[in-house]
């Protein structure tokens, strides 16, 4: 159910060795983590506008179409999501991987890509009855044909959002993805939902904001758009690229065979409840993750062969990224209530039931996405593949579990399966970078404290606002404050000094904890004084 992530040891080495004509100049100078934290900057500003953009649309579009047309809609988007991995298959991460990049290596997996769209399309529009009675939903059919057709777009525009990643270019990539987001969603989607489109509005949402990406990101980098097919170009992005996309149509798997099982289980107004539930788990929490990933990825890449070097920053990057997630996680499962009934609105209870259950799913997926990244940066790729393999075999026995017990049991299920996800990825990293099991959950520590910390101080205050019959929404932004403050006051005040040392490590080359005027003063009082160096 989720929502785009060269090897040197001389970090400030170009990230394109041979910068291929109308790829994009390649950035010059600068450390890895002055690029990287530039990146992080930009990717989360977007992701911040993003979040403000989302929920108020969901505010909206939730209280103007019902649940069976998201469960429509949901049937759709499996077949839309499982067709990207072949239409790319796996170049975007190769076109980010691969050392040494020509033009015959950019035109021919944008040839490719293009070819597989239209063949994908083709495809879903024959399969489309056939999955539509799967689900027992006539009613899809056309929806699915539609859909597919933003395989084609989706395809297009792949080759330049590899290019903008390769390059760094990360502020690029947020005004492009913010663009499509506000010119598909709330414009298109949201203008036709209020004239009674129905769930056409949101097939109208979806294929705009891709070809609005695709186009924007072309404008970007302005690659050739010439076909051609050149086989060892060919022969070496599939080296890399087809296990990636082995891997990534494992990781579908892994995240939408649950969504299967309740499409097939149960109605498709249950589907939308479902799909919702998980929605407002995974959207905040996979964005900020998703973004630290795409910039971990060529950083990693760059330092793949010093393995001292990598199991620092691999320990490093797993405590700040837990100790985001996961408090975000435990907030979302106590705040349910209220977080359900101010965006989604009165006719979701359901989605209030299975949301703490998701927010255990998608906590148990996110703090193993560091792992991932390090293996996909190291190339690792069969081992990766057995990883998911095991996953994915738990997932379809405790999904066959599950039957007949009620929709909270699938989602149960998902949450088992990431449990061993988790737990594996954990102990393939003892021989990659030689941290170990025990290694990776103690820097999981300085996150768990966070997040019980924030839960018992939301939990107090919603049952405090509560009983007093205070306004939702105003319980809503009371819980958000005081969940805000006390992961503030952990990370000022209290014993996660890991935690602290590698986010000041981080902010040291940009010198943004020694800048004059107000910048500085706000950096200082959230991140505290940067420390004496000598």
């Amino acid at each position: 159910m989720s929502d785009a992530t060269e090897g040197a040891k001389d970090t400030n080495d170009p990230v394109l060795t041979r910068p291929p004509r109308g790829g994009g100049a390649p950035p010059t100078g600068g450390s890895l983590t002055s690029m990287a934290l530039s990146g992080v900057r930009w990717t989360y500003l977007g992701t911040a506008i993003q979040f403000t953009l989302q929920f108020a649309y969901q505010a909206f579009i939730n209280r103007l179409l019902d649940p069976a047309a998201f469960g429509i809609m949901a049937i759709g988007l499996l077949a839309q999501r499982f067709g990207s991995y072949f239409a790319s298959m796996g170049f975007e991460q190769a076109l980010i991987q691969k050392p040494d990049l020509t033009e015959e290596d950019i035109r021919t997996a944008f040839t490719l890509n293009v070819a597989f769209g239209f063949g994908l399309f083709g495809i879903v529009w024959v399969a489309a009855p056939v999955i539509s009675g799967y689900f027992e939903a006539p009613e899809s059919v056309s929806i699915l044909r539609a859909i597919g057709a933003s395989l084609i777009l989706t395809a297009a525009g792949m080759t330049s959002s590899s290019l903008l990643k390769r390059e760094l270019r990360f502020k690029e990539l947020v005004g492009r993805n913010t663009a499509a987001y506000v010119v598909g969603f709330p414009v298109v989607g949201l203008g036709l939902a209020a004239l009674g489109a129905g769930v056409w509005s949101l097939v109208a949402a979806v294929i705009t904001g891709v070809a609005t990406a695709a186009l924007l990101g072309y404008l970007s980098v302005r690659h050739s758009l010439r076909p051609t097919l050149n086989l060892r170009s060919a022969r070496s992005l599939l080296h890399f690229g087809g296990r990636a996309t082995v891997l990534q149509l494992m990781g579908w798997a892994g995240s939408n065979l649950d969504t299967v099982a309740v499409g097939r289980y149960s109605t498709t107004a249950m589907l939308g409840q479902y799909n919702r539930a998980y929605f407002l788990t995974s959207y905040p929490t996979q964005k900020l993750a998703n973004d630290l990933m795409q910039v971990l990825f060529p950083s990693f890449s760059r330092i793949q062969d010093d393995p001292i070097r990598l199991r620092r920053v691999y320990l490093g990057a797993t405590s700040v990224a837990a100790f985001v997630l996961l408090p975000v996680c435990a907030g979302l499962a106590v705040a349910s209530p209220e977080v359900v009934r101010v965006i989604l609105g009165p006719q979701w209870d359901t989605a209030i039931v299975l949301l703490p259950i998701m927010a255990l799913a998608v906590a148990f997926d996110l703090i193993s996405r560091v792992a991932a990244v390090v293996a996909q940066a190291k190339a690792e790729l069969n081992k990766k593949i057995v990883v998911h393999s095991l996953t994915l075999g738990s997932l379809v026995v405790l999904l066959l579990l599950a039957r007949g017990h009620g929709v909270w049991a699938f989602a149960a299920a998902l949450a088992a399966a990431n449990a061993v996800r988790n737990f594996l990825y954990a102990s393939l990293m003892r021989s990659m970078v030689g941290a170990g099991v025990v290694a990776t959950w103690r820097a999981y520590l300085p996150g768990l404290a966070a997040a019980m910390a924030l839960a018992v101080a939301v939990w107090a205050t919603r049952s405090v606002l509560l009983a007093g019959a205070v306004p939702v929404l105003v319980v809503l932004v009371a819980d958000m404050f005081v969940g805000a403050a006390v992961l503030w006051a952990v990370f000022r005040f209290g014993p996660v000094g890991a935690v602290r040392d590698e986010v000041h490590t981080r902010l040291a080359s940009t010198q943004l904890l020694r800048r004059s005027g107000p910048v500085g003063r706000v950096a200082r009082l959230l991140f505290g004084a940067p420390r004496r160096t000598g």
